[in-house]
């Protein structure tokens, strides 16, 4: 039997001996929560809690020895307490507010607010914080504090003052996972309906209410407590801030006139004996939402996610001045000086000053022209041109809810996105749209257009571009991350918000002319785009196709090169991240064996194989964006030095299934496939192909590359990880040397296991293997190298410090530069191995380009340190004895190997790329130029853009 939603948690709900608060106990208790009742009417509460299995304490809201002594119960009855709902409130009946006593006001503000200062000051300070608990606190506020009504005056202030309250705590407790939200209810049919009425209640006097609700129906308690426990529950366990209005909003503005006539604020109570008297002992409790979720008011804040992302709680944003405080030591070189780069973030990094002429070369590389699509886009109206060159416009392109205008850019109440789109759309003189301004409306609808509303609205242009930006995605993306299905994908059933993802990453890796220019307009507002669609509608957060959206939109803001857009990726990974966690898609597990080993050999019903083709063409779709994602945190981590969001632990236990499997053009044909391939072929588990790479045995042929890079991935974090513990160990921190010993070992493993994984994938057999295996030598080549701490630490200081300050002399850039000298000298061996390493992943460049951007930043970082190794090795490390080894080619063959081998032992002459000698005069500058003609066959990434102007600033340097 399934557990319920709330095994093995305790409840505390007040106001829970009859009608709401009752609803909300019987349905906590039938989601497996202990319950205690807290209530003042002693009779109904202990029965209430008899029935219901739990214990009941005798309670005034309003008393600071009540709440202590409810906590002191609970942990003696039940040893933990976990949920609280503040559902106890009051009101006055409805009348002029100039006629309300300063009684009735206390009356009010004691039950509905002070209830809830007390509540949090005691269990937070006794319990939840002394404990380091986690915690989930629910009000019970009202729509009456959002959208006041007249003659309810105070009453609906103290609503106000829950919705308020409740976000700020939120926000303040959010880091110690204690969550606070709101639900705002609709009318209910209760003994206290007369006093919001202001009439009696009557069948008659609630009709014209009712008449507007779309169910037809007030609210019940079984509402109330669905609302409730879905917030109790870890479904909601990402969600804090929120205050629910469990309300349609259709319903509103013909409702509004009878509420106005009526004072009317949404809201019901249970009947309580003398409804004004202080001592409040006869009040009870407060209504909460309706059935079901209407959609969230567009008017309100977004949802407040807690995991360190939110712009609440992102430290990581602050622009940096390229000077940590680690390199703030004296210059003086007989000096301790820490040169140790952990926590650079390359993105964030500012190259404003730099104003360099790139010296490049065009690509050698023949323009190969795109393959017809065969992705069922829309019919273009004209031959497909070259992309149109944009007029210039001063934000690119116009929007409501771009970020960084103002100081405080207003971000409510939003309208609907078809009206923002029609209403910035800006039109190029004589009122001819350019094809971006068609791109825009094509997308601001959740579907696109039928052909003939295309063609009644002049958006053909919008409609070619679309296309073109959509063959190059899929021409040069889905290679890299095949997370969208091409033999089923159509671009009508596709969402826009998707397709605006799409187009934005076709646009960065399109050679047209005029590509750099819509790049930026179309990122821009698919920024924004998918920002309006998150806040507009949290269900948008449990939408695949919006993730998916999310993650490819967040990897193009990576390598856009737009510090603003990639600070934006930047804090909505926790969003990306924590949704897909709340799908069940990254689930930590306890162990990482999957149980159900032989679900894949399950044999296809020959009867329906369409129907079961496209059941698990979902369940693959949602693992493969599972896996897209954490690739992606992945780069991040590479680019930025922050930790990843995505733990180890959750990882989906299965791998992506074969290329060949997922590329079946039919049911018929995948399920023949699917008949004959072997279980690794259809997902292979996680952990064995894991434990094979560490002990260096082969990896099953049938393991998918995409799978097998993944595993890099994998060993590649925990090397992030373990160099992370490594920097903490140091004296500056825990003085632990014993850690950093303990883990060399380790680090071998890992090193040893990646270069097994690498092995077992250089015999590729199609073009996205061969992405797949370009990437993983790139992976760990780049390991190698980031394992080298000192040296790598010392030369990523001083690129930092020569382009923070150009031209400006440095002095410890100098002090630098001898150290680094010195420890290329004491380690010849390691450091002529590290240069074999950059010559191979400019090798793996060469044969072929993978345009991504943690790619390009590998890059990079290889020709940083082949420069740095010709500009300021010793000459202990020059010898030009021997015969020249080239280090740009692959070393496959055995004679390769062999000469490698002797080199890395005795050193001799070096060529890479044009440098015949890389230690003849001028050899810097051909490898600098080599360099920005790679970089500049990567297109439109702004990256490599940005790469090109440092690597230039540090080849510049003579100091």
């Amino acid at each position: 039997m399934a557990s319920g939603r709330l095994e093995g948690k305790v409840a505390l709900v007040t106001g829970a001996a009859s009608g709401f608060g009752r609803g909300i106990a019987e349905k906590f208790t039938k989601e497996g929560a202990r319950v205690v009742v807290a209530d003042l009417s002693e009779d109904t509460g202990k029965a209430a809690a008899s029935e219901l299995g739990g214990i009941f304490v005798k309670a005034d809201v309003t008393k600071t020895s009540d709440w202590e002594n409810l906590l002191s119960e609970t942990l003696k009855a039940f040893g933990q307490l976990d949920i609280v709902v503040n559902n106890a409130g009051v009101t006055y009946p409805n009348k002029p507010t100039e006629d309300v006593t300063e009684k009735e006001f206390d009356l009010v503000f004691d039950v509905n607010v002070k209830s809830i200062y007390i509540s949090v000051h005691v269990l937070l300070q006794k319990y939840f914080l002394k404990e380091n608990r986690p915690g989930c606190f629910i009000q019970v506020a009202s729509t009456a504090g959002i959208r006041p009504r007249p003659r309810l005056t105070w009453y609906n202030a103290s609503k106000g003052a829950v919705i308020t309250a409740t976000k700020s705590l939120a926000v303040e407790y959010g880091p110690q996972q204690i969550r606070f939200n709101a639900v705002s209810p609709v009318v209910g049919s209760t003994g206290m309906t007369h006093l919001f009425l202001g009439k009696p209640d009557t069948e008659e006097n609630r009709a014209g209410f009712v008449s507007t609700v779309p169910l037809g129906r007030p609210s019940t308690p079984a509402d109330v407590a669905n609302a409730c426990c879905y917030l109790a529950s870890e479904e909601a366990g990402f969600i804090t801030g929120v205050n629910i209005e469990t309300r349609d909003i259709h319903q509103t503005n013909v409702a509004r006139d009878i509420e106005q006539d009526a004072g009317c604020d949404n809201l019901h109570f249970q009947q309580y004996d003398e409804p004004l008297s202080k001592d409040y002992r006869n009040y009870t409790i407060q209504a909460s939402p309706t059935a079901g979720f209407a959609e969230f008011d567009q008017r309100f804040d977004p949802i407040i996610i807690e995991d360190g992302c939110s712009p609440a709680f992102d430290h990581g944003n602050t622009p940096s001045d390229g000077n940590a405080t680690v390199y703030s030591q004296s210059l003086d070189a007989t000096l301790p000086f820490d040169f140790r780069g952990s926590g650079f973030d390359w993105l964030d990094f500012d190259i404003s000053n730099i104003h360099l002429p790139i010296d490049s070369q065009p690509s050698m590389e023949e323009n190969v022209p795109p393959p017809a699509s065969v992705y069922g886009v829309l019919p273009s109206t004209n031959p497909m041109p070259p992309l149109p060159a944009l007029p210039k416009r001063q934000n690119v392109l116009p929007w409501p809810f771009e970020q960084g205008k103002e100081s405080q850019p207003p971000r409510f109440p939003l309208p609907r996105l078809h009206d923002v789109l029609r209403e910035s759309t800006q039109l190029s003189p004589g009122d001819q749209q350019t094809p971006v301004d068609c791109l825009v409306q094509l997308f601001s609808q959740q579907q696109l257009p039928s052909p003939k509303q295309v063609a009644s609205r002049n958006l053909n242009s919008g409609v070619d571009l679309m296309n073109q930006l959509i063959d190059s995605y899929f021409s040069g993306f889905q290679i890299i991350q095949p997370i969208v299905h091409a033999p089923t994908w159509t671009i009508h059933e596709c969402p826009t918000v998707l397709l605006a993802a799409m187009v934005c990453v076709g646009s960065a890796l399109s050679t047209d002319p005029g590509s750099s220019e819509v790049s930026d307009a179309v990122g821009e507002f698919c920024a924004s785009m998918i920002t309006w669609l998150g806040v507009s509608d949290s269900a948008n957060y449990s939408n695949i196709s919006y993730l998916a959206a999310l993650c490819l939109h967040q990897i193009y803001s990576l390598g856009s090169g737009n510090r603003h857009l990639y600070q934006n990726a930047d804090r909505t990974r926790g969003v990306l991240i924590g949704s897909l966690r709340g799908l069940g898609l990254l689930n930590a597990r306890l162990n990482i064996h999957d149980e159900s080993a032989d679900s894949n050999r399950a044999v296809v019903d020959q009867n329906n194989p369409y129907a079961e083709w496209k059941s698990w063409i979902t369940r693959e779709r949602d693992n493969r964006i599972a896996w897209a994602s954490f690739e992606y945190d992945c780069s991040l981590c590479t680019l930025t030095n922050r930790r990843g969001a995505v733990d180890l632990s959750e990882l989906p236990a299965r791998l992506p299934c074969s290329e060949s499997l997922w590329e079946a053009p039919s049911a018929h044909a995948w399920a023949a496939l699917k008949f004959r391939c072997p279980p690794k072929a259809q997902g292979a588990k996680l952990s064995s192909v894991l434990k094979a790479a560490m002990a260096g045995k082969p990896v099953d042929e049938h393991v998918s590359m995409w799978g097998r890079r993944l595993c890099g991935q994998v060993i590649g974090r925990l090397l992030w990880d373990l160099k992370q513990l490594e920097a903490l160990s140091t004296t500056d921190y825990f003085d632990l040397p014993s850690l950093f010993k303990a883990h060399q070992q380790s680090k071998t493993s890992l090193l040893r296991g990646l270069d097994s994984l690498l092995e077992s994938m250089e015999q590729p057999c199609s073009t996205s293997d061969l992405v797949s295996y370009n990437i993983s030598s790139l992976l760990c080549h780049y390991s190698h190298m980031y394992a080298a701490d000192d040296i790598m630490d010392i030369v990523l200081y001083m690129v930092r410090k020569i382009v923070s300050h150009g031209p400006e002399k440095d002095r410890s850039v100098a002090v630098a530069r001898r150290r680094l000298s010195a420890a290329m000298k004491a380690d010849k061996k390691r450091t002529r191995r590290l240069l074999w390493h950059s010559g191979q992943i400019i090798a793996v460049a060469n044969e072929f380009l993978v345009s991504a951007p943690c790619e390009i930043m590998r890059l990079f970082m290889a020709y940083i340190f082949v420069v740095a190794y010709v500009k300021y090795s010793p000459s202990s490390l020059r010898s030009r004895d021997g015969v020249y080894l080239r280090l740009d080619i692959h070393s496959r063959d055995m004679e390769q190997k062999k000469a490698v081998m002797q080199w890395i032992q005795t050193g001799g002459p070096v060529q890479i790329g044009s440098a015949d000698d890389i230690f003849t005069e001028g050899s810097a500058a051909l490898i600098t130029r080599d360099a920005q003609s790679i970089f500049h066959r990567l297109g439109s990434w702004g990256l490599a853009d940005k790469f090109a102007k440092i690597l230039q600033s540090f080849e510049n340097h003579n100091g």
